[in-house]
């Protein structure tokens, strides 16, 4: 029980509240009304999926499912979550993108953030280009570039 529901529960259970030493059916109501949407909202809520998850295992789903894709922006969602913070989340992406594309620029998740940076530039520029020729063949009936 937290703090704030001990308080309430002890001013529910003694003082005014009590009557011959049953808690009072008042004092629990009013804990009832007070804590009863707190304690039924708390952890109930759903956890946002997708790349922008707070949820690491959410984004990990995230990328495994965009390594099955074939579009430009989840190639560049793919792209973002090489600077991610969570290196499980960076080889992750970095596996999805090279059964993408057959490519990794020379990135390695584990190296130092100084040593990602020219390969994520090498893939933020390869998204440009791959984003104009899918533009391109989506225009024309094509399927997708490689």
């Amino acid at each position: 029980m937290s703090l704030s529901a001990q308080s309430l529960h002890r001013w529910a259970t003694t003082g005014a509240h009590r009557a011959h030493g049953q808690t009072s059916a008042t004092g629990l109501l009013i804990v009832c009304v007070v804590l009863g949407p707190a304690l039924t909202l708390t952890g109930c809520q759903p956890v946002q999926t997708g790349f922008d998850s707070p949820a690491p295992t959410k984004r990990i789903d995230a990328i495994v499912e965009a390594s099955d894709l074939d579009d430009p922006q989840s190639l560049g969602k793919l792209i973002e979550q090489l600077e991610s913070p969570d290196p499980a989340a960076r080889m992750l992406a970095i596996r999805a993108l090279e059964q993408r594309t057959g490519k990794t620029f020379g990135y390695n998740h584990a190296a130092p953030r100084w040593e990602r940076i020219e390969p994520i530039n090498a893939w933020f520029d390869h998204l440009a280009d791959y984003s104009a020729q899918y533009a391109e063949q989506s225009a024309n009936g094509e399927p997708a570039p490689d």
